[in-house]
């Protein structure tokens, strides 16, 4: 499902939806912003479908090599023409590379010019599908899902969880260093120097569809500059900028009982 818009942006007194709408005064800058990374799409789809050896990606790599070695901010100070406002509200998407922009490739500053051309597209029912469908895929395969047993501890070859040990080829962990090292055999556990950018989800359910004039997805975003948005702070210091975003749509529901 195609959403109509990527969001709709509030920086300080300024509001701007992406894309840009016409009447609005950044519309210009801004298309000379997507006409920018025109080709950009298709080469980063090529990128994530293509197996690292074939030798189609060669040219998209050297294409993007530039905008590989900038980070965001400094890809964006360099568009001198693009307003500053718009520059602030492109620069919060590399929140989506896990830092803010004075540590995230310019890569990140080039996606929203992608996605607000070739749409902001999402699962009917929630980006948790994505989720559900993954795991009719790995059960269809013969993979056995266990849920609601935290790993307490993992060894060469075997994990306990759940007061059980589970033999293993191999062990995949998606957990941060710091936190997987705590559960080794050495038990080192570590407090990393700096955190990347946390986020806390509250989702909730309408009894009743929102109004059509409520937009899809509104954002507040941090009213400081790019040089002090949110970005990687010091282990356990507490944050000082902020960024909002609302997002609604349709979703499928499901109830879900507690085991006794």
């Amino acid at each position: 499902m195609r959403l109509p818009e990527l969001g709709t942006y509030h920086y300080r007194d300024d509001v701007s939806s992406l894309p840009v709408e016409e009447d609005h005064p950044w519309h210009v800058p801004w298309m000379r912003y997507v006409e920018m990374h025109a080709d950009f799409g298709p080469d980063v789809t090529l990128l994530l479908v293509s197996d690292w050896k074939d030798p189609r990606i060669r040219p998209v790599l050297r294409r993007i090599a530039g905008l590989a070695r900038l980070t965001a901010k400094g890809y964006l100070d360099s568009l001198s023409w693009l307003p500053d406002e718009l520059k602030e509200i492109i620069a919060v998407h590399a929140l989506d590379g896990g830092a803010g922009p004075r540590n995230t490739p310019a890569l990140y500053a080039a996606m929203p010019a992608v996605i607000a051309t070739e749409g902001a597209w999402v699962p009917r029912g929630g980006l948790h599908e994505l989720v559900l469908a993954l795991a009719r895929l790995a059960e269809a395969a013969g993979a056995e899902l266990r849920t609601g047993e935290p790993v307490e501890r993992v060894e060469r070859g075997r994990i306990f969880a759940g007061r059980k040990a589970y033999e293993a080829d191999f062990v995949v962990s998606d957990l941060d260093a710091n936190r997987l090292d705590a559960m080794l055999p050495s038990g080192r556990a570590s407090v990393p120097k700096k955190l990347t950018p946390s986020g806390v989800d509250v989702y909730a359910v309408l009894r009743e569809p929102l109004p059509p004039r409520c937009r899809t997805a509104p954002c507040w975003c941090p009213t400081t500059r790019r040089s002090s948005s949110p970005t990687s702070s010091p282990a356990r210091s507490r944050p000082r900028r902020y960024f909002f975003s609302i997002t609604t749509g349709p979703t499928r529901c499901t109830q879900t009982r507690r085991a006794p």
